[in-house]
């Protein structure tokens, strides 16, 4: 069940097992062509609002489910994978429980693809790494705290992965080093500090980005390079179509696997 995906079905109306969120949420079509050619317009009215009738309270079932499972999954892997999701307006509905929406360079919706190093901007991963795999990092790991929640959503599927490193291993390994005081620089929208890689004593939000921060100790080095390793026990997020990605980004790491081609159109957006 730890890594089960979310879906709704249509047919079914509340969550049970793997469904289809999209055929739950979209409109219900009306197909002009089953009824009589002779058809009065009435009818084809009295039909669709038939339809939407029987599909009214299922909507309201599945955004309330979507919700309480969104919240499990984030609770217990600290990352959650939602099926059918068709679009960034149906990504923003179904998260709507986890906090505003936070903007980032004037923006609250990014779209992100694929760049060549000399195509980027040079604050950004594609800038320092291209078309090469991104290491486990946060986002947002400039803002005096990085925001909570990550959503992704891709419409079309890629052969180019998302990676996330689940929340229990993201922790331990950096509870691990908690007593050895890592510090590090780290570049914010204020100008550079020295920082932990944490925030509170209770390592409430853990952050590492190794674009902007830098280890002053040894320390420091060690769990950069503990982090570079923890690559590999990863969990890949193979993009499949009509799908979003929520990340805690203050429990878990993410990254990506080598960009193949440039063909992936990926929608991100911040919340909490």
């Amino acid at each position: 069940m730890a890594n089960t995906v979310f879906t709704y079905s249509i047919a079914h109306g509340c969550p049970k097992g793997k469904r289809d969120l999209a055929g739950l949420l979209r409109p219900y079509p009306v197909r002009t062509s089953r009824l009589a050619p002779n058809a009065p317009g009435g009818q084809i009215c009295r039909l669709a609002a038939a339809r939407a009738a029987i599909l009214r309270p299922r909507t309201r079932c599945a955004s309330r489910e979507t919700s309480v499972y969104i919240k499990e999954k984030l609770d217990a892997l600290g990352y959650c994978e939602v099926e059918g999701v068709l679009d960034t307006d149906m990504a923003t509905s179904i998260t709507a429980d986890l906090g505003p929406l936070r903007s980032l360079n004037g923006k609250m919706v990014q779209t992100i693809h694929p760049r060549e190093s000399s195509q980027a901007t040079s604050k950004s991963f594609s800038h320092h790494f291209g078309h090469e795999a991104f290491p486990l990092h946060t986002d947002t790991a400039f803002w005096p705290q990085p925001a909570r929640y990550i959503i992704f959503q891709m419409s079309r599927a890629s052969p180019t992965c998302s990676v996330v490193l689940p929340a229990h291993q993201t922790m331990r390994l950096f509870k691990s080093f908690q007593a050895r005081n890592p510090v590090f620089t780290r570049k914010t929208t204020s100008g550079a500090c020295y920082s932990l890689p944490w925030h509170g004593d209770n390592l409430n939000c853990v952050l590492f980005d190794p674009c902007l921060m830098r280890p002053v100790n040894n320390a420091a080095a060690q769990l950069a390079k503990a982090l570079e390793d923890a690559f590999d026990q990863a969990i890949p997020i193979e993009w499949t179509g009509s799908k979003a990605l929520i990340v805690d980004n203050w429990r878990s790491l993410h990254g990506r696997g080598p960009a193949h081609g440039s063909d992936r159109t990926l929608t991100r957006f911040y919340r909490g």
